[in-house]
């Protein structure tokens, strides 16, 4: 399981899917999608320019599946992804 935070949605959707897709993970992006971002959020930021920075997490599709992941309007500071072992998975190994 690979956990990234700060990415562009461009390079998640242009460049890491479809490499991590040919290693054989799937994954998920999730953005916050809040119309009012905290105050502290906008403080902190060094960009002036808007910027899509989301989180994303990564899973062996072999050895995951995806139960659900949290809507992020609801939440501040935390990327929530639910995975369960696969059934069929071995779970010898890594």
């Amino acid at each position: 399981i690979i956990c990234l935070q700060e990415c562009e949605l461009q390079s998640f959707t242009e460049d890491l899917a479809p490499s991590m897709s040919a290693l054989g993970y799937d994954g998920i992006a999730q953005e916050d999608t809040r119309k009012e971002k905290p105050a502290a959020l906008k403080e902190a930021s060094k960009h002036r320019d808007p910027r899509n920075h989301i989180g994303a997490t990564f899973w062996k599709r072999d050895r995951f599946e995806l139960v659900r992941d949290v809507d992020v309007s609801v939440r501040t500071r935390s990327l929530t992804t639910v995975l369960r072992v696969k059934k069929d998975s071995d779970d010898e190994g890594s």
